[in-house]
């Protein structure tokens, strides 16, 4: 029940922003929508740095409790929560300081510098997240109801306040109050729930000595020292992401800059919704108790990423003029052959986030992984070295970061998990195969609904192709599909 709440969850906190986006997009323009998300970047960055993996951290260090009172919720809990919580508001007052200096400092982004400053309570607001607490009393469902239900306010409020491009700071306000309405939500909970439990508001000593050894939560330092990986992680992803709207910022016009972030927040929005089927498998690999289970559930789950992100690769060459008109309406012009070399890099990404990002920190990789984060993101900078890169420089070399990026994840992942070696070159094949594919569509068609025929019929020529090479991982691992999603 909780694996199924958290797929409802995951998959609809990412198919309404499409539905957001779109909206938004019509309504502010081309460069106002550019400019709203650039200024979202900037306040993704601090809620991240607020963040600073602290539930992960908790995940990975809770002492277990009572199987037979599993809804109860101990000292530790509280003292832990309590403790993240005046770490995390400090960090809200140090990322609300330094990423408002640099955006000031920086001249491409100067005008952004006063709306970030009115977005700042939402970074204090980030403080009191306790979605964790959701997971260890066993509410899942609880929580993926206040999610779906404020992403749905969500987009009614957009739909009636944003009216043109003067609306920017208040789109921007909008999308981030959905997070601070979910963290105020989880931290009521936890008041509510935790409003009987006895504990000392400064751990013992003792408490302090077992957690800087990595046992017990509790003490700020240990808290932050074990935090510290996997928060520096998040920020390099995070960089990644917008590394080229940070780039193209700095060379590309206000309307170029506008149509490259609405086609890759686009692709970005449709990735995610593939990687939420993903959270059934995260799932199984994190709880699982030997290294055949684990191999089993991840391979299930690098199949999977790669098999949909090469049917991603395809549809976005085959229907570019029905998917980005359709999301981001007429004014958005879209170069077919760009949207292409941009989605072969959403593929990578989807590849990396499961093989890399997942993976890597499931089995303490922390290291390997930070190293494969910073040379995808070096990559992605290099058209800072160029004069005046345009949207072919920017779309390539973040491309061939995140496809860089997914076959380091992929090698790295070798020693940990069985049989990848019979999966990869499956993988590869799909890949190159959709990409080809695609290439055809774009050369023959143009973009353009005339050649529609030809499209969709290349369109099914590849999923069945990429159906043919992919079922048998699946197979091969004992998993019939047809039989296992009833189930699940």
């Amino acid at each position: 029940q909780s694996i199924g709440w958290v797929l409802v969850a995951e998959t609809l906190s990412r198919l309404i922003p499409i539905l957001t986006i779109g909206f938004a997009a019509r309504m502010l323009g081309v460069a106002a929508f550019g400019q709203a998300h650039i200024l979202l970047s900037a306040i993704d960055l601090g809620l991240v740095l607020v963040a600073f993996g602290y539930n992960y951290t908790y995940n990975a260090n809770r002492p277990a409790l009572d199987p037979a009172a599993p809804n109860l919720v101990s000292s530790g809990d509280v003292a832990w929560t309590k403790t993240i919580i005046r770490l995390r508001f400090w960090h809200a007052t140090a990322a609300s300081l330094l990423i408002g200096v640099g955006l000031y400092a920086i001249p491409t982004f100067g005008s952004l510098g006063v709306p970030f400053l009115w977005l700042t309570p939402f970074l204090l607001l980030a403080s009191l997240d306790c979605t964790h607490h959701f997971v260890h009393t066993r509410q899942t469902a609880s929580l993926s109801v206040a999610v779906t239900t404020a992403k749905i306010a969500l987009l009614a409020l957009i739909v009636v306040l944003v009216d043109d491009t003067s609306d920017m700071v208040l789109y921007a306000a909008l999308m981030l109050s959905t997070n601070a309405v979910v963290h105020g939500f989880s931290w009521w909970v936890w008041k509510r729930d935790t409003a009987d439990v006895r504990w000392h508001s400064t751990p013992k000593q003792a408490d302090k000595n077992e957690l800087n050894q990595g046992h017990t939560p509790g003490a700020a330092g240990g808290i932050l020292r074990l935090s510290l990986p996997h928060a520096t992680a998040l920020v390099l992803l995070l960089l990644i992401e917008r590394a080229d709207w940070l780039v193209g910022n700095a060379s590309l016009s206000q309307n170029a800059l506008g149509e490259y972030v609405g086609m890759t927040k686009t692709l970005l929005a449709g990735s995610g919704i593939i990687v939420a089927s993903m959270a059934p498998f995260l799932s199984e690999y994190q709880n699982a108790q030997s290294r055949a289970e684990f191999s089993r559930f991840a391979q299930l789950a690098i199949a999977f990423s790669g098999g949909l992100g090469a049917l991603a690769i395809l549809t976005i060459g085959c229907f570019p003029h029905l998917i980005f008109p359709l999301v981001l309406g007429k004014a958005f012009s879209i170069d077919p052959k760009i949207a292409l070399v941009a989605a072969c890099g959403i593929a990578g990404h989807m590849v990396f986030y499961v093989a890399g990002f997942q993976l890597l920190q499931v089995r303490g990789r922390a290291k390997l992984l930070i190293a494969i984060l910073t040379g995808g993101l070096l990559i992605s900078l290099v058209p800072l070295l160029m004069p005046l890169p345009g949207v072919v420089e920017v779309t390539a070399a973040t491309a061939v970061a995140r496809m860089a990026m997914a076959t380091a994840a992929v090698i790295a992942i070798r020693p940990l998990v069985d049989s990848v070696p019979h999966i990869a070159p499956r993988l590869l094949t799909s890949l190159i195969l959709a990409t080809a594919l695609a290439a055809t569509s774009v050369w023959l068609g143009h973009g353009h609904l005339p050649y529609a025929g030809i499209e969709v019929g290349i369109f099914v020529l590849g999923a069945v192709l990429i159906a043919v090479l992919m079922l048998p991982c699946f197979h091969r691992l004992g998993v019939s599909l047809v039989a296992g999603f009833p189930r699940l």
